[in-house]
């Protein structure tokens, strides 16, 4: 009844070593990562700082154009 269906070759007999559990990374793999991780945060925090500045920049401008409109066309709350 087995016949007919492939070998599926084991890591164990092959390499003498067990498979890596599932999600587990070996060591060599997971120190680039890290340093790649490093990297993007190091290139990244000057961009987000830049893009807060600007948030703030464009915030404080909308509300200095909602005064004027306030005093221009005599916007007032109810």
């Amino acid at each position: 009844m087995l016949r007919g269906l492939p070998i599926i070759p084991s890591p164990l007999v092959e390499t003498g070593k067990p498979p890596a559990p599932v999600g587990v990374m070996p060591a060599a793999t997971v120190a680039p990562a890290r340093a790649v991780a490093l990297t993007i945060v190091l290139i990244n925090a000057p961009i987000i700082e830049a893009g807060a500045a600007l948030t703030n920049q464009i915030s404080a401008l909308l509300v200095l154009v909602g005064r004027a409109l306030v005093k221009d066309v005599g916007l007032r709350r109810p």
